[in-house]
């Protein structure tokens, strides 16, 4: 039932008819960028990392990737979406929101607003994140999650290097993720203007020098 209803949200079962899902920017790339979810920025844009966050990331690489002076405000998911970023994809944990005011929550029935509330639960709760918790209906939307997940990742390339972005990503592939991959990196998420901060400059470096 719960799958059924997660389904709904990815079609746009909804009053307004919208769809949330937000696909992965995957193909072909050496390096990949996951994070947590998309928000209303990623919604509308259709791409992971496409709102302020993305605006940081671009601000960081501009240079390393050469990013065209015109391009240099957009942020970093329109750019991969556009083609004018190549060797770098993104890939969300889930490719639905898990934060509630992305939603147009008064279009929903029942049924999907209790999903909705789970799905703040998991992304709020770090210790129902890191084991599961006795309520069965959080326990499912779990699996459901961490099943999609790694069905996604395994049709990546063995050789491509990952960059976990945020302690929900790191916590969520440390319990829930079939990891197959050598190259696995950490790096605080880009929101709030982490990777431009002084005390995160070495984990940025890092990344700016697997770039090259």
């Amino acid at each position: 039932m719960l799958s059924k209803i997660i389904e709904k949200l990815r079609q746009g079962a909804n009053k307004s008819g919208k769809a949330y899902l937000v696909k992965d920017l995957v193909a072909d790339r050496k390096i990949l960028l996951i994070l947590e979810s998309p928000h209303k920025d990623e919604i509308e844009h259709e791409a992971p990392l496409a709102g302020r966050s993305g605006k940081s990331v671009t601000k960081v690489l501009k240079d390393v990737l050469s990013i065209d002076e015109a391009d240099k405000d957009m942020a970093f998911g329109r750019l991969v979406k556009a083609g004018k970023v190549k060797k770098i994809g993104l890939m969300n944990i889930s490719n639905l929101p898990l934060q509630m005011t992305a939603y147009d929550y008064e279009a929903f029935c029942p049924e999907l607003r209790k999903v909705l509330g789970i799905f703040e639960t998991i992304r709020s709760n770090p210790k129902k994140r890191a084991e599961k918790p006795a309520n069965d209906d959080i326990n499912k939307i779990i699996d459901i999650l961490s099943d999609d997940f790694n069905r996604r990742i395994a049709c990546l390339d063995d050789n491509v290097i990952i960059i976990l972005c945020g302690n929900f990503v790191q916590t969520f592939w440390k319990h829930y993720v079939k990891n197959h991959f050598p190259a696995i990196i950490e790096v605080p998420h880009p929101s709030y203007g982490n990777w431009e901060k002084s005390r995160y400059s070495r984990q940025i470096k890092n990344i700016i020098e697997i770039i090259k």
